[in-house]
């Protein structure tokens, strides 16, 4: 009984052990696993530290490129305004010299116009002088040719007005010498004029008394040639 008390007692000392150092190896598995995981956890979180930083270096990276290139875009925009500035000014320039060639090339043209028009004025007033004095001389040389036309005309007349003055003096002498011999002839009293008497028996009564230049005279003209001055045959 005391044998089996004791293997009773023996075989529970066994199991205790066996649960002791069971126990103990699960502690220590525990304790093993439980080291494992925090150094996973660690490498983890090491892992984790390395990747934000790493991410970190990325996107300061990242903005120092973007930054970078911001201001590159930056640099070549203001380098553009500036040449597209300097480009329009240079353009200002040359269109403000073409302008300035131009309203210089219109003032040439129209001083060369002006003179081309003060010489074609000077060209046409002096031909128009020259008309003028050639008209003044024609005009002068018809006058002369026609005062020497009238006065040949004039002189013809006269010659030929005292031809008809001669012939009429001749014939009204010739009228009034055979009147005066027929009145001699016969002793009718001599008439007296009047009115009632036509212009021409009163021209041809008036040479017979020995008046001349009478075919202009009008029938009271001839009749005053009497009563101004009667004369008898």
């Amino acid at each position: 009984m005391a044998k089996s008390d004791s293997s009773v007692k023996t075989s529970k000392k066994k199991s205790s052990e066996a649960d002791k150092a069971e126990r103990k190896a699960i502690k220590r598995a525990v304790t093993v696993e439980a080291e494992r995981a925090d150094a996973e956890d660690e490498r983890l979180e090491k892992a984790a530290r390395k990747a934000k930083d790493k991410a970190k270096a990325a996107k300061k990276f990242a903005d120092r490129e973007k930054t970078a290139k911001a201001e590159k875009a930056a640099k070549a925009a203001k380098a553009e305004k500036k040449s597209a500035q300097r480009a329009a000014e240079l353009k200002a320039e040359e269109r403000a010299k073409a302008e300035k060639a131009e309203k210089k090339a219109k003032e040439r043209a129209k001083a060369e116009k002006a003179e081309k028009k003060a010489k074609q004025k000077a060209k046409a007033e002096k031909a128009e002088k020259k008309a003028k004095q050639k008209a003044k001389a024609e005009k002068a040389e018809r006058k002369a040719r026609e005062k020497a036309s009238i006065a040949r005309a004039e002189k013809n007349a006269r010659e030929e007005a005292a031809s008809v003055a001669r012939a009429a003096a001749e014939r009204a002498r010739r009228t009034a010498a055979g009147e005066a011999e027929v009145e001699s002839l016969t002793s009718e009293p001599s008439p007296v004029p009047d009115a009632s008497w036509s212009v021409v028996r009163l021209r041809s009564f008036a040479r017979s008394r020995g008046f001349t230049a009478l075919s202009r005279k009008r029938k009271q003209e001839l009749l005053d040639l009497f009563s101004e001055t009667p004369r008898d045959v």
